[in-house]
């Protein structure tokens, strides 16, 4: 190969590289704009329409709670439930979440709610109608004692 030859395939390679270098994928991207503080997340939405009435007592928003209802597992997330045998039992429960807002805490057991024992089949029909109930009576054990939470639909 004469020298010209090797001249424009050296080009030829540098052009290549670089334009491989920058394709439009590979171009700095630009940063999203801001999110507003006046959009909220799915469990601060839900929050916002719960207020504490005694450490036993909540009221929730129908709209908090249909909300709830709908995105149930991102509203609750980490939070973890395992079958206890007489119940479900709660953990990972951040202080600031939902759950904790409604009342629950890290360890407590379930064992009724509105006097329907908490079983796969009744907790799924009492979640499936949970549009319906006003008031939820919620019965279990909190560290060893028994545990009574009463959560009322509000407009």
């Amino acid at each position: 190969m004469d020298r010209a030859t090797v001249r424009r395939l050296v080009f030829l390679a540098l052009v290549a590289v670089l334009s491989l270098g920058c394709r439009k994928s590979d171009a700095p991207k630009k940063k999203p704009p801001p999110v507003s503080s006046a959009r909220l997340s799915v469990g601060d939405a839900i929050k916002s329409g719960i207020r504490v009435v005694s450490p036993t007592e909540r009221t929730i928003t129908r709209a908090a709670r249909d909300r709830l209802v709908d995105d149930f597992m991102g509203a609750t997330s980490p939070a973890r439930i395992f079958g206890d045998g007489a119940g479900v039992r709660l953990y990972g429960i951040y202080p600031a979440g939902v759950l904790a807002a409604l009342g629950f805490e890290n360890g407590d057991l379930v064992t009724s709610i509105n006097d329907k024992e908490v079983t796969a089949e009744a907790t799924l029909e009492t979640f499936g109608d949970a549009r319906k109930i006003d008031v939820f009576r919620i019965a279990g054990v909190r560290h060893g004692k028994p545990l009574q939470l009463v959560i009322r639909c509000v407009d």
